[in-house]
């Protein structure tokens, strides 16, 4: 995982928590997470804020309990007393991606499918994802699963909508 996904994971996680409190997190995603402090301060980072406007370079991010409580050049912003201080000259930063029509699963052949949720949650999270919705699945337990796991700090992976199983009629599954 690149550096900032593992600063986003650490801070999406919080934000999935109750202002004030912090996750437990397993063992299992522990293994992802570098960077596990109420607060962090990105430094001479280039912000693309996703409005449209230019991209601006050499920018302070201040992140607090999983919120971004600052941005701003180093002139306007100061790193607060006690914040993990990252310095990311050379690197991007963007608003995580919302995606609004994903699969947890795989056609691995004619009429098979295989449930990579463990790897495609870990994935999208990589790639800059912290909010998706799923656009329905083979087993709708084994989504509302994967996303109460997410949610409970279990298992790496951003945000999810899980939908429903597809009620469209005979599928691979039906005869």
């Amino acid at each position: 995982m690149s550096t900032l996904a593992i600063v986003l994971a650490a801070n999406l996680a919080a934000a999935q928590s109750p202002p004030g409190l912090r996750p437990t997190l397993a063992t299992a995603v522990r293994a992802f997470v570098q960077i596990d402090t109420p607060m962090v301060a990105l430094t001479h980072v280039r912000v693309i804020d996703g409005t449209g406007a230019p991209a601006r370079a050499d920018q302070i991010v201040v992140i607090r309990d999983g919120m971004i409580a600052a941005v701003g050049s180093a002139s306007s912003v100061q790193v607060p007393a006690g914040a993990q201080v990252l310095d990311l000259s050379g690197k991007t930063v963007i608003p995580g991606l919302v995606m609004v029509h994903e699969h947890l699963f795989y056609p691995t052949g004619p009429g098979a499918y295989a449930n990579l949720a463990e790897s495609f949650s870990r994935l999208y999270l990589d790639g800059g994802v912290t909010s998706m919705r799923t656009a329905g699945n083979m087993n709708g337990f084994g989504e509302l699963n994967t996303k109460r796991s997410i949610d409970r700090g279990e298992r790496a992976g951003p945000w999810i909508d899980a939908t429903a199983p597809y009620l469209e009629g005979a599928g691979p599954r039906r005869a």
